[in-house]
Parts: structure tokens; C-alpha cells; sequence
């Protein structure tokens, strides 16, 4: 019995279906090799969710251990570190930023998710906490303080507050604080839109110190929602 014409068509058509479907770009947003994720979705609510902040002087505590966000001056390394569990509180100005003042590129493509609400978290003389690139998890995954000035790219300096949707401030005001603004998730922007979202940990993580025992800075937690325990922190009002 002789096949049909039709029975000699639809194989073909198969592979040629198969050929073109392979031959799709890539949904990605890039193509280098250590950018690969298109969050755009989650980094669109993420901007959506963000609280806009006036700018001005607050002392930001931790929900999980009490303790402060702080900075100190190093006399070893003539720098400024930052301290995730410190026992004194300190003012830091949170600064409101232009909409378009950060250079998030990546080969062209943009890594910070549009928002009014961006801001910066400076303290001391011009220093400005930033997400640090880590190399071997091809990620920003740390958090530390560098002068604001140099050049380090500015989208590194900004974050998102991301209020808690449950969780309120504690009755528990610190000492040079006045009114509890809200508890928050602060999240990194940079590479918000092609990498897992981050967001400063809250938890007593480790801090970073160098291989002479200095320490610098901190570590960040993946963020997942608004009540993630490990990233919320109570951002309180302060005299400027």
C-alpha cells in the first residue's frame, strides 16, 4: 500500500516546525554571561509596592534583633563601615533622587525598574550605602558605604522601601527618634530587573571583614515578599 501525500508531508512539516521554534531568540532581557534573568514582573510590583519617603533624618532599627544600621570611621582603613548590629542608634538622611538619575545599563538594556520613589541612604560626609557586586555568585549580594562621589556606578545607591503589608513599628522609641515612619524591606535596585531581587538583611547576619579581621559591611537575603522577616527594618523619624 502506497503512503499518502499526506503522510509524507507532516514529517516534514515537524521538523520544520521544530527548526524555527529552536531558532526563537531568547526571552531574556541580555545576553552576558553574568546577567541571564528578566525579572521585570516582580521588579515592576516591587516599585509598584515602594513607599515614597520624604527626605530627611532617620534611625533605622532592625525587626528581628533591635540593634541599628550604623556606620563607623576606620581608623585602620581611613574609611567608612557599615554596621548592621550596632546598639546605638544613628541618623542617616534618606534622599529623594531624580527618575532618571541612575546609569543601570547593562550592553544598553536597563537593570533599575522605573520609579519616582528611588532613594539614596547617606550618612557621615558624602558616604552612601551601596549594593556591592560579589564575583563568585555573579550577584550584587552584599551591602556596604563608599563616598557617594566616586565612581561607582549610581544605580548601586539607590533602594526601594518596601513597606511591610502586617507588621507595625514597635512601641519602643529610640533615643533621638520621634515618629516610626513604617517597617520596610529595603531592596537594592540595581539589576532589579535582571537578577533575583535583594534586600538588606535584618536578621544578625555575619558581618564582612577583610582578611586582616576589618570589618566593612554586610550581606543581603533574597526577598520574596513584604513580611519577609530577615529584610524588615522600622525606619523612624529624626531632628535633621
Amino acid at each position: 500500500m502506497r503512503p499518502s501525500s499526506l503522510g509524507l508531508i507532516l514529517p516534514s512539516l515537524f521538523v520544520l516546525l521544530f527548526l524555527k521554534v529552536s531558532a526563537l531568540p531568547s526571552p531574556l532581557t541580555t545576553t552576558t554571561d553574568d546577567v541571564t534573568l528578566d525579572n521585570t514582573v516582580l521588579a515592576t510590583t516591587i516599585a509598584g509596592l515602594s513607599a515614597s519617603i520624604s527626605q530627611g533624618t532617620y534611625v533605622i532599627r532592625s525587626t528581628v534583633t533591635n540593634k541599628f544600621m550604623s556606620f563607623h570611621y576606620n581608623n585602620v582603613t581611613w574609611e567608612y563601615d557599615l554596621f548592621v548590629n550596632d546598639t546605638v542608634p544613628y541618623s542617616w538622611t534618606i534622599g529623594q533622587v531624580n527618575f532618571d538619575d541612575d546609569d543601570g545599563f547593562v550592553n544598553g538594556q536597563g537593570t533599575v525598574v522605573a520609579s519616582a520613589n528611588k532613594r539614596t541612604i547617606e550618612g557621615g560626609i558624602d558616604q552612601c550605602v551601596y549594593a556591592q557586586w560579589n564575583t563568585p555568585a555573579q550577584a550584587d549580594i552584599n551591602v556596604a558605604t563608599k563616598t557617594c562621589a566616586l565612581s561607582i556606578p549610581r544605580a548601586k545607591t539607590l533602594w526601594l522601601l518596601v513597606p511591610s503589608a502586617t507588621k507595625p513599628c514597635s512601641s519602643s522609641v529610640p533615643d533621638g527618634a520621634s515618629t516610626c515612619r513604617g517597617v520596610f524591606s529595603i531592596v537594592a535596585c540595581d539589576h532589579l530587573l535582571d537578577a533575583p531581587a535583594r534586600a538588606i538583611d535584618a536578621s544578625a547576619p555575619p558581618e564582612l571583614v577583610t582578611e586582616e579581621g576589618t570589618r566593612w559591611g554586610s550581606g543581603m537575603v533574597l526577598w520574596k515578599n513584604q513580611d519577609q522577616a530577615d529584610s524588615l527594618w522600622e525606619v523612624w523619624q529624626a531632628p535633621s
